[in-house]
């Protein structure tokens, strides 16, 4: 529940920015999420089923919440009507709280996972959701059809790291108990508006709300009994939630024109001492050359999350390749990293590297002079795999996507393109049937012998001396669209 009230609702019109909409890499359901400042009950459009943060007794909110450190808008207090519980049994009448009382109630303190009995009779555990119908003729039947009553846990008081992390595992159950209790309703349900779970009178910090209700969501789109699901749509009132959650579903983009900016705040942190930046126009991104000799490291590295990371997984980038020394092991890498050493702690290795020449055989007096050697090709790997034996003539474009899956195979998917680049414009040659398109290239994670879940850094590499004009890159668990 968080405070949605009507004393709030005339900051709607200079919150509301409209919705940004994204879709999931490797989800089984081709369901999109959106994200949306505005009102839950009167704002979003027509949807199927409405979210509701709810508590035990599904009869909406007994008594105003007290959140202990949370700030509210009426002072120290959460009244009834600045819920979302509030809001959506006012919108749907009291007809909605005689359809509750219908459930099944839950044996006499039967919740495990309740702190204390209550005196109240409950009819939801906590972490748990329970499906009813809008009562016809109501305010909010013009809107949906279905509520999901979901139960979240209170994050009050001074927890220690395992009870936090049973409140949190609660809150992704309760989105799991939603999409159960909407493949339960009658009819085929396909578009979902929700609240940020927690994030109000539950006082989950915002930015672990919006984490979690991503995880869950990426977590049951891969059910394939949700494929009539079409939208999520995820609406908060608060300009700063809704930004949250933008930034939960897209984790991290950078435009390259824009890398003297990022660097200079801080996005990007450089290691070594042999990388050379030049910012070009929006069309030409920005050149990074390393001039190093054999051994010689250069990286570029972005903390993902503020270095807490994120289970990402897609990553897709667009760049120029122009020169790679093959005297000096000339390589360039995007890549990967569950910890801060990149050299250790690889998950997804991306490189381009020519590779050197076959060592010669000893000359005798008299042999027939050598046709010079033809410089090898580059080749593009993943994970030291070879995903292209021959990139081309440089300068070529080469647009990377990669697909990751976390789950106990964890494999990595190459897809990458490759388009004749100008030389004296060092713009993209238009002509598409010179588009060289490649097979999908599978792998498995870097590193498999190490316990990770998440992916810390973006790191990008370059050994010897090369030369890379970066266009963009994005890497994160959704695309937006």
């Amino acid at each position: 529940m968080w405070p949605i009230g009507s004393r709030l609702g005339s900051r709607l019109v200079q919150s509301a920015r409209g919705s940004t909409s994204f879709s999931l890499h490797g989800a089984v359901s081709s369901a999109k999420v959106q994200v949306q400042a505005g009102d839950l009950v009167s704002d979003g459009g027509h949807c199927d089923l409405i979210v509701n943060s709810a508590n035990e007794t599904l009869e909406g909110p007994l008594f105003p919440y007290f959140p202990i450190g949370a700030e509210c808008e009426s002072g120290d207090v959460y009244y009834q009507d600045e819920v979302v519980d509030g809001r959506i049994h006012k919108a749907a009448g009291p007809a909605l709280g005689r359809l509750c009382r219908r459930l099944p109630e839950l044996p006499p303190d039967d919740d495990p996972n309740a702190p204390f009995p209550s005196p109240y009779t409950q009819r939801c555990e906590i972490g748990g959701a329970r499906l009813t119908e809008v009562p016809e003729g109501s305010e909010l039947a013009r809107r949906c059809k279905y509520v999901a009553h979901a139960v979240v846990p209170m994050w009050a008081g001074d927890l220690d790291l395992q009870e936090q992390n049973r409140r949190i595992n609660l809150l992704r159950q309760a989105y799991s108990a939603v999409f159960s209790a909407a493949q339960s309703a009658s009819t085929p349900v396909r578009r979902i508006c929700s609240p940020l779970l927690g994030a109000g009178a539950k006082q989950f910090p915002v930015d672990l709300a919006a984490r979690c209700a991503r995880e869950a969501v990426l977590l049951e789109l891969q059910n394939p009994m949700l494929m009539d699901l079409e939208v999520i749509t995820f609406i908060d009132i608060r300009v700063h939630c809704v930004d949250l959650l933008v930034q939960e579903q897209s984790w991290f983009k950078q435009d390259f024109a824009e890398l003297e900016d990022a660097l200079g705040e801080g996005v990007w942190e450089v290691e070594g001492d042999n990388l050379y930046f030049e910012a070009k126009d929006a069309s030409s991104g920005a050149v990074v050359a390393s001039e190093g000799g054999v051994g010689s490291i250069a990286e570029l590295v972005h903390q993902l999350n503020k270095g807490l990371g994120c289970q990402a997984t897609n990553l897709t980038m667009a760049l120029i390749c122009e020169a790679i020394d093959v005297d000096s092991d000339g390589t360039f890498t995007v890549g990967l990293a569950f910890d801060e050493d990149f050299e250790e702690t690889a998950l997804l290795a991306v490189t381009l590297r020519r590779p050197r020449p076959e060592p010669k055989l000893p000359r005798e007096p008299g042999d027939p002079p050598e046709d010079p050697e033809m410089p090898r090709p580059i080749v593009l790997q993943v994970n030291g795999q070879v995903a292209c034996e021959d990139v081309g003539e440089l300068p070529v474009k080469i647009e990377l996507d990669v697909q990751l899956c976390w789950d106990e195979k964890r494999t990595a998917v190459l897809r990458h393109r490759l388009l004749p680049v100008d030389r004296s414009e060092m713009t993209i040659d238009s002509i598409d049937s010179l588009d060289i398109e490649a097979k999908a290239t599978s792998t498995g994670f870097y590193t498999t012998d190490a316990n990770f879940d998440v992916a810390k850094a973006v790191f990008l590499r370059a050994t010897g001396t090369v030369q890379i004009r970066l266009l963009s890159l994005q890497c994160g668990p959704l695309n937006a669209s």
